[in-house]
């Protein structure tokens, strides 16, 4: 009996043909256009999310570090929004706009200023982006207790509110911090305490 070679067996019956139909193809690439079509606003969701946090909790973490090293240096330090955080010398804005930056510094003076000889602690860059950071107002100190004594634009004003937002403003990506007469810094969403 002769063996089939390679070249016949292609021609037996019940053998299939390798290879893709365009009917297969069309249906595979219907299969992951629908798939992309899920996963991109998810994964939108995902990014704005974690830009959200990252930009709320750097301004959080930096309140808290600045009544702990209040506390315990026991001294003044404040933390003000600022136009030139990288600066050698950065100065303090008298605007409420924190999305341009902010530094933590000793007050040595408790004038809520950065001045000669005061050093600075941290110093945090403009937002990336077109998120808007707006405060109540321009700066905070605590003092060696940790509460705060006062605010560079309103003094003897102590609850002050920040509302971060993402462009376009969407309730969803809206955070919010409160500092209170007592000190204490929370982070909030949107419909949450003074978050609105």
């Amino acid at each position: 009996m002769k063996e089939a070679s390679s070249h016949d067996l292609r021609f037996m019956p019940g053998r299939r043909p390798q290879g893709f139909s365009l009917v297969q193809l069309m249906i595979t690439v219907a299969i992951v256009g629908i798939l992309t079509g899920i996963a991109i606003p998810s994964f939108k969701y995902i990014t704005n999310a974690t830009r959200i946090a990252n930009e709320i909790n750097g301004l959080l973490g930096d309140l808290q570090y600045a009544r702990f090293a209040a506390v315990k240096a026991g001294r003044t330090v404040t933390v003000c929004s600022s136009t030139n955080p990288a600066a050698a010398a950065p100065t303090c804005s008298t605007s409420t706009n924190w999305a341009t930056g902010w530094i933590v510094f000793t007050d040595i003076t408790g004038t809520g200023q950065f001045a000669a000889g005061e050093g600075v602690l941290r110093r945090q860059l403009a937002l990336g982006g077109s998120d808007t950071l707006v405060g109540d107002k321009s700066g905070i100190t605590f003092n060696r207790d940790g509460f705060p004594v006062t605010s560079v634009t309103a003094p003897n004003t102590l609850d002050i509110t920040w509302k971060l937002h993402a462009t376009p403003t969407n309730n969803q990506w809206t955070r919010c911090i409160k500092a209170g007469i007592n000190g204490q810094v929370l982070s909030e969403q949107y419909g949450v305490g003074v978050c609105t």
